[in-house]
């Protein structure tokens, strides 16, 4: 089980009229139990097709409040809790859906059917500014290394200190959370520090705006 309300409860800010966090309670696809060897499509897709429930959480009483309900739909439906920790805004929400919408008109004739409109535009509303985090996926075989790999996060321009660098578990890993930083100087680093310690993995994967683990049982 890994449970990061804690955790996560810390970073979040709510400053803005609107300010929210996107939540989703999601099938894994390499959680796919494939009874009688057979894929089951709910497991399959995108996000929006795989996610039994959506939340936008608009404050600290109101992830307090859904905490029991989101662990208990994850036990219950064997689903993972994520959450994007880039903040989210009602009106950009808004904006983006007003944007697909308006495509869509001017595009033809053919419409999408617009249940996916609310997840769609909270996936690619990222309000978050000049608060926009990174998340570093340090799975199993990089956990020796997660502290090398701070490190060097910490060297990359913009720099940022190593205590504002936050570790997020995982089910057979850990995020770290930063600040956006300089790909490419991060994978000279690596390049340089895998040699010297003649591993052969390379870097691992680092990812813009997706979400991190809540709550998986």
């Amino acid at each position: 089980m890994v449970d990061n309300f804690k955790i996560i409860r810390t970073l979040l800010k709510f400053e803005k009229p609107g300010d929210c966090y996107y939540v989703q309670l999601l099938r894994r696809q390499s959680d796919d139990p494939k009874i009688g060897g057979i894929p089951n499509p709910a497991y399959h897709g995108n996000m929006y097709s795989r996610s039994l429930k959506d939340y936008l959480i608009s404050s600290l009483v109101h992830f307090d409040e859904k905490e029991e309900e989101i662990k208990t739909l994850c036990k219950t439906f064997d689903v993972r809790a994520y959450i994007r920790l880039n903040k989210r805004n009602y009106k950009d929400i808004s904006m983006a859906i007003f944007k697909h919408i308006t495509e869509e008109i001017c595009s033809g004739d053919t419409y999408a059917s617009p249940f996916h409109l609310i997840s769609s535009g909270a996936g690619r509303a990222n309000s978050a500014g000049k608060e926009k985090t990174w998340i570093v996926d340090v799975d199993a075989e990089y956990i020796l290394h997660k502290n090398a790999i701070a490190d060097m996060i910490t060297k990359c321009e913009p720099f940022q200190a190593r205590e504002d660098i936050i570790e997020i578990p995982t089910k057979h890993g850990l995020h770290l959370i930063a600040k956006p930083f300089n790909h490419q100087k991060m994978n000279d680093f690596w390049q340089n520090y895998s040699t010297e310690q003649g591993i052969t993995l390379s870097l691992c994967d680092i990812h813009k705006d997706n979400p991190t683990i809540l709550y998986v049982k």
